[in-house]
């Protein structure tokens, strides 16, 4: 079968009584049968706020890769929180798949270099490399 989805369970930055961003369902997993999936992790507020994996499937939805809706999700988060906070410092990271099989990655500031993830198929299992944006 298929299976999408963040692994990270961070303590740090936490407030007391919020859970975090990957249980959320928009937030940090979304899955569309008829377009495909996303996930994110980083600042979980960051990711709540805009929904980020939700805006990631409903790009995909109106045809971008999942490539560009990574990268888009990492736009709408600096464009929503730079305008409150000029010093705002990206660390988000994103994944995404379509229903064509076709994935992408991103992520947002200094995080030791390009955001990886692994694919597997029926054939290989690989290592994929997306791009990093707002470095500083």
């Amino acid at each position: 079968g298929n299976r999408f989805g963040p692994g990270k369970d961070q303590i740090s930055w936490k407030v007391n009584g919020r859970i975090g961003d990957s249980p959320i369902i928009g937030a940090g997993l979304y899955v569309d049968n008829d377009i495909g999936a996303a996930g994110a992790t980083g600042r979980g507020g960051a990711v709540i706020k805009s929904c980020a994996s939700f805006y990631m499937v409903m790009r995909m939805g109106q045809g971008r890769t999942p490539q560009e809706a990574c990268e888009d999700a990492c736009e709408l988060i600096v464009r929503k929180y730079r305008n409150v906070n000029p010093n705002f410092f990206p660390s988000e990271k994103f994944v995404a798949i379509n229903k064509d099989g076709e994935y992408g990655a991103a992520s947002m500031g200094n995080s030791r270099g390009r955001p990886r993830m692994t694919v597997r198929n029926a054939e290989s299992l690989q290592i994929y490399e997306g791009t990093t944006q707002y470095t500083g």
